[in-house]
């Protein structure tokens, strides 16, 4: 999990340099086409799909809630990259907010759930896409409603599209012993899809948004939702002792302060 967190880190700072030299164009399928087409664009899918495959390795060998705090874990390494890439200066209160993600990781590493082989079955799957992916396009009605092109909504977009891809790739994982082919071709689709939805929606709020308030945005709800459902339908068990049980739970609230953090001060910061 840690060489899927590199690769998706240098990913996100390669795809806010190809989205910012298309500024010009607001179009969101001909953004995508030509940030694809541009050499940092191409390397940024390249590192992001490596990065899926890491991370798929992985969740056959530890949790979901311990994955995405690996993956959080990076998001120092994003903020220094931002800062020699993109010109994105580091301000005291970000520091702050990478100092509770530390923290916060440290609660969670320790009393990780143990890794889980419960598997939805097809019901289970089709409550899960019900809830999870009309919320991936929620922000875009609200954009158009509030016709606003506002990056924080993409970014909101973008992070619930990757948080359902995390969750279909759990199931990938899960259904990669027992070989069933059909299911898990169908998880892999909707897996695919879903990233494929949510980097759309990241390109675009990278092309008008800092990278160090995009990023806490998405990284935030890709923590945070699939922590939450995979209590509830991985059947990832949280520890027996009350006091493990508090020690996770503020882990998960400290990482997400973190976030909220580091998404405010970025907010309040012009872009460069």
């Amino acid at each position: 999990m840690l060489l899927a967190t590199l690769c998706y880190n240098i990913s996100i700072i390669l795809l806010a340099v190809a989205a910012r030299a298309e500024s010009k164009i607001q179009d969101r399928a001909s953004l995508t086409v030509h940030v694809v087409e541009r050499a940092s664009g191409a390397w940024s899918i390249g590192l992001g799909f490596i990065g899926w495959i890491f991370e798929l390795a992985a969740l056959t060998r530890i949790s979901v809630t311990l994955a995405r705090v690996i993956y959080t874990a990076g998001f120092g390494l994003m903020l220094m990259l931002a800062r020699w890439r993109l010109g994105e200066r580091i301000q005291r209160r970000e520091a702050a907010g990478i100092l509770a993600i530390a923290l916060g990781i440290v609660g969670v590493g320790v009393t990780s759930p143990s890794i889980s082989k419960t598997t939805p079955g097809v019901f289970g799957w089709i409550v899960l896409t019900i809830i999870i992916v009309p919320t991936i396009f929620l922000p875009a009605v609200l954009q158009r409603l509030l016709n606003s092109p506002a990056a924080y909504l993409n970014a909101i977009a973008a992070g619930l599209g990757f948080a359902a891809s995390t969750l279909y790739t759990k199931g990938v994982s899960d259904l990669l012993s027992v070989r069933s082919l059909i299911p898990l071709g169908l998880l892999a689709i909707a897996a695919g899809m879903t990233s494929l939805i949510a980097f759309s929606d990241q390109i675009r709020a990278l092309q008008d948004g800092r990278a160090t308030t995009i990023v806490p945005l998405v990284a935030g709800l890709e923590a945070v939702v699939p922590i939450i459902i995979a209590s509830l339908i991985f059947g990832e068990k949280w520890p027996a002792a009350m006091a493990e049980r508090v020690l996770l739970g503020g882990g998960i609230m400290l990482t997400t302060a973190g976030m909220i953090i580091l998404a405010y001060s970025s907010a309040h910061l012009v872009r460069g």
